[in-house]
């Protein structure tokens, strides 16, 4: 509803939210939080230089 009522969305956020979801399930238990965290700090600079 946000999206017809605003200019503003929240694309970029439910796409980096996807990027987190895939890496968890990828990962599934095999790695603490500090990797994870990594990941996904990898995984939004490589978004953000093909955006």
């Amino acid at each position: 509803m946000q999206g017809i009522t605003t200019r503003f969305n929240s694309g970029v956020d439910e796409g980096r939210i996807t990027d987190l979801k895939l890496q968890k399930r990828i990962m599934a238990g095999r790695a603490g939080v500090p990797l994870l965290r990594h990941r996904v700090i990898l995984m939004a600079l490589l978004r953000r230089r093909y955006v």
